[in-house]
């Protein structure tokens, strides 16, 4: 996921795409997010149809009006930011 060139052959002729980060595999923030534009730069450039990008859910919850709400900040390396 760090060669976008490899990743536009890898993706030629693809209609939708399942991508995914792992942020435990190099526990570098930068990184994962760099590795997930290289996804959707190369999606983008061979036509992609539907593109999904999964990493991990935000965990960042509070109550309000007691109702579980999430917030505008994060947990960096849960909410993948």
């Amino acid at each position: 996921m760090d060669d976008k060139d490899s990743l536009v052959k890898a993706l030629q002729g693809s209609h939708t795409v399942f991508a995914v980060t792992d942020y435990w595999a190099h526990l570098d923030m930068k990184k994962e997010i760099q590795q997930g534009k290289n996804m959707a730069d190369a999606a983008l450039a061979v036509g992609v149809q539907h593109y999904i990008w999964s990493t991990l859910e935000n965990v960042t919850k509070r109550e309000w009006n007691k109702k579980p709400v999430y917030r505008l900040w994060c947990v960096v390396f849960h909410d993948g930011n």
